[in-house]
């Protein structure tokens, strides 16, 4: 089943990487979940054949004169349906079915674990970009609070300009210990589902699957159909439950001492047609056949549900390329504010500040482009979340 967890990802971690991404904890568990599934297969299959039995047995009576006579039996047996109005072959298919269902499942679960941890390690990449954006505000501030104070004291400006710079760096303080928090937070809620060390590993690059590919490996809709699937064979191994059923059967028998005119071994054989009339049959039939239907419907809910979902998660990736457009634009307009504000320096024209804030401003603006490239790998990534 690890076909289930292929990843279109062109990035440093290879796919065997990208598999082991959870801790061996887990790794286990989900092998040993696939293993219980395939045994729970082959009982499922087997469980239509009947179990041969053998019986022994020792027995006293005093029927016949005052001392108790001691008798033996020993018998093999076996009665077993060979024709069930089609509800032998119905039964093995549905357990092929629910096989089938629960493998992927349990391949859903799994990938949704892989794709959490990346999340994750997305996730920890852009509040480090954004603690970068923060310590730069943060000298920005200074530079404000610096300009603030020397045109407080020559009375250029009031107390009020020097408060608002003090209050705004005090804001961005705030906020960067937040984000030191939430860094932490995602290093925690890392460190449970994988062994790997966040701070290590390089980040994935996603290429957006196209239309015809999510569809066609779309976990959900596969589940929904192998789900209705298992269904109608329900339903018609429940129908079968109700009708005529042909079974043989046979035994062979020892007793010791054998009554006198009797033979001590001897063989029964015999063929019954047996059909229950039962008050609940038509309601039992009815409720799968209503489960049948309603996931059958459900199904093509799945499909219209997965166009929605990925028209949406497109029209969120044009949007993020357009902030990076965006971005490209004004990186070229901030480097050229820059280049021109060192020349004016060296004219004596802009103060040293001027230049250190525009070359903040400029490094902000391209950590930004960098969160904008990550919030789309995101968007990306909820697309093979749901595939298999």
């Amino acid at each position: 089943m690890k076909r289930l967890f292929a990843f279109c990802i062109v990035s440093l971690l290879s796919a065997s990487e990208i598999e082991n991404l959870l801790t061996q904890s887990y790794n286990e568990l989900f092998d040993l979940k696939f293993q219980q599934n395939i045994s729970d297969e082959s009982y499922n299959s087997l469980s239509w054949l009947s179990p041969l039995m053998l019986t022994y047995e020792k027995s006293w009576s005093n029927q016949i004169g005052d001392d108790y006579d001691s008798q033996e039996r020993f018998r093999v047996s076996i009665d077993q349906p060979i024709f069930k109005s089609g509800g032998i072959y119905f039964g093995i298919k549905y357990a092929k079915a629910k096989a089938h269902t629960n493998a992927l499942a349990i391949a859903k679960e799994k990938k949704q674990l892989i794709t959490q941890a990346i999340e994750l390690l997305i996730n920890y990449k852009i509040v480090q970009l954004n603690i970068l954006k923060l310590k730069k505000q943060l000298k920005i501030n200074d530079i404000e609070i610096k300009n603030a104070k020397e045109l407080y004291r020559v009375g250029m400006v009031d107390s009020l300009a020097l408060d608002d710079a003090l209050m705004k760096k005090d804001q961005n303080s705030l906020n960067l210990l937040n984000l030191e928090k939430s860094l932490t937070e995602i290093e925690e809620a890392f460190s449970k589902i994988s062994s790997k060390n966040i701070k290590k590993l390089p980040l994935p690059k996603l290429k957006i699957p196209s239309k015809e590919e999510f569809f066609s490996r779309n976990i959900d809709i596969a589940l929904a159909k192998s789900n209705t699937k298992m269904l109608n064979y329900f339903y018609k191994m429940t129908c079968s439950q109700y009708l005529p059923t042909v079974s043989i059967g046979g035994s062979y028998n020892k007793i010791s001492p054998a009554t006198l005119g009797t033979n001590s071994n001897f063989k029964n054989y015999y063929l019954r047609v047996s059909m229950p009339l039962t008050i609940n049959s038509k309601n039992d039939i009815q409720r799968a056949k209503l489960n049948y239907m309603i996931k059958k419907i459900d199904s093509k809910h799945s499909i219209k549900s997965a166009k929605a979902f990925y028209k949406s998660i497109l029209k969120k990736i044009t949007i993020y390329n357009k902030q990076i457009a965006l971005s490209n634009k004004e990186l070229k307009i901030y480097k050229r504010l820059f280049e021109s504000t060192k020349r004016l320096f060296k004219a004596g024209q802009r103060s040293k500040y001027d230049v250190e804030t525009m070359q903040l401003s400029y490094q902000i603006k391209k950590l930004d482009k960098s969160i904008y490239k990550l919030n789309k790998e995101l968007e990306i990534l909820k697309l093979y979340k749901v595939m298999q």
